[in-house]
């Protein structure tokens, strides 16, 4: 957790964090979304996409990201919100393997390296 400059709102860190964003990542593996939830565990954020059923896929985001909590929201390696909890987001990335240690034992891991507000596209 630090202090947000621009905010009297606290930045968490992400957990499971993935890599840094940087110009080396190419390409999109795959493309997600749903609804954006999220809690706080041992002092970091988790966040998850829910799907119209409710089934949760859990969220890395690049180890450069930051969130702030009540209301969420992601923020990226420049410093801008890119998603909001309870919207529903859209996300490119790749899923982990199965059992990657990194997956805090969830059986679905969307790693993401990009991600928009379905409501925002197009603005």
């Amino acid at each position: 957790m630090t202090p947000d400059p621009g905010s009297t709102r606290t930045l968490f860190e992400l957990e499971p964090p993935g890599r840094e964003v940087s110009p080396g990542i190419i390409g999109t593996l795959a493309r997600g979304g749903g609804t954006l939830v999220g809690v706080i565990v041992n002092g970091m954020i988790r966040t998850w996409l829910a799907d119209g059923e409710g089934q949760l896929t859990l969220v890395m985001w690049p180890r450069n990201f930051r969130a702030r909590y009540d209301p969420l929201e992601i923020i990226d390696h420049h410093g801008q919100v890119i998603a909001h909890g309870g919207r529903v987001v859209l996300l490119t990335g790749g899923y982990l393997k199965t059992k990657d240690p990194r997956s805090l034992g969830h059986r679905q891991v969307f790693s993401a390296w990009q991600a928009s507000d379905a409501n925002d596209r197009g603005r």
